[in-house]
């Protein structure tokens, strides 16, 4: 799947979002969006938002807070969609309910046609240094791949 057929599922997604009466009624848009194995690095900032640590939220996690943002009234807008790499996208959206008016931006990694993993990031210099990460760990995939194939041949 193409990085357009991402952002038309992910459109798709906060449309069924915003318009359900239900979670339930935009959760199998959920599951064709996400790897069962989605991970989240999400940065949780201190009160005065000088310093933070990155947690790992679980794709369940994910779901729950988007239950939750649902259960609120809450509404979902895209913002942006980038492709920045390899196989990298850069999504930023605006969550909002009644308590609170927020964006969050993610640098995420597409496998399969799905979002396998995402790192939350608040600057270009930080989206860049996810985008770099993410080729990085393709190129190490593509290396194993031929030094593999290549062993194959020499052994033959």
């Amino acid at each position: 799947m193409s990085t357009t057929a991402i952002e038309i599922s992910i459109r798709k997604y906060i449309a069924a979002f915003n318009s359900a009466r239900d979670f339930s009624e935009a959760e199998p848009l959920f599951d064709s969006l996400y790897k069962e194995d989605f991970t989240l690095a999400a940065k949780a900032y201190n009160e005065d938002h000088t310093k933070y640590r990155v947690r790992n939220v679980s794709r369940e996690q994910v779901t729950e807070k988007q239950s939750e943002l649902f259960s609120k009234g809450g509404e979902v807008t895209l913002v942006h969609f980038r492709k920045i790499g390899i196989r990298c996208v850069d999504v930023e959206f605006r969550l909002k309910d009644d308590d609170e008016d927020r964006t969050v931006r993610v640098v995420c990694l597409v496998e399969d046609g799905k979002l396998a993993s995402a790192a939350q990031v608040d600057t270009v210099v930080s989206a860049l240094m996810e985008r770099f990460a993410n080729d990085v760990h393709m190129v190490g995939a593509l290396a194993k791949f031929f030094l593999w194939n290549h062993e194959e041949v020499l052994v033959r």
